[in-house]
């Protein structure tokens, strides 16, 4: 199966993604993700068996259980690789060590089963489309547009399970991983 590590993302932000996402103007067909299936992504897994579904379940409940919640909060629109030239559309989060700490929890944990290590550093964002081409719509909209600043807490992760379908791919949570501690 295909899987990734991600936070799930509540109504209120899944709304902000669709309003964000009918706001940005262009000619040039876009490939949008579902706001019900948009996510913040820690770690991309690829094609993974029943017994490194439970292995990777082990690692993050030992994660889980000494990380506190934590606040994500919107900041910007972006594109990769650049906002003059965008492939994959994003809506990026305010930098937040707590969660770059995770990842790399993360990273670490998954290295010692065998899971390469990203070779670039952990960019906080919810990817919101892709597209082949761009024109100066598109890229004057994304550089014009502002972000409504909606926070977020977060009190657990969730190992998803992605099948690809013609209609574009469909997440499954197969398991969620509580934080032991909550913000005070």
């Amino acid at each position: 199966m295909r899987a990734f590590i991600a936070v799930e993302l509540s109504h209120e932000w899944q709304t902000l993604i669709s309003q964000i996402q009918q706001k940005i103007k262009t000619q040039t067909p876009i490939r949008w993700v579902k706001p019900s299936q948009a996510h913040l992504t820690l770690k991309f897994l690829g094609h993974i068996t029943d017994q490194q579904a439970s292995l990777i379940e082990d690692r993050l409940k030992g994660i889980g259980s000494k990380t506190p919640c934590l606040m994500l909060e919107t900041e910007s629109i972006g594109a990769f690789p650049s906002i003059k030239t965008p492939q994959i559309i994003w809506l990026g989060l305010k930098e937040n060590p707590a969660l770059i700490k995770l990842a790399g929890e993360i990273e670490t944990a998954l290295q010692s089963l065998g899971f390469t290590a990203e070779n670039r550093d952990f960019k906080s964002h919810i990817t919101l489309g892709r597209l082949k081409n761009n024109d100066r719509a598109l890229i004057s909209s994304l550089s014009e547009l502002k972000v409504e600043i909606l926070c977020q807490k977060v009190e657990h992760i969730s190992l998803f399970k992605s099948t690809l379908t013609p209609q574009g791919p469909v997440h499954e949570i197969l398991k969620r991983i509580s934080f032991a501690f909550n913000l005070k």
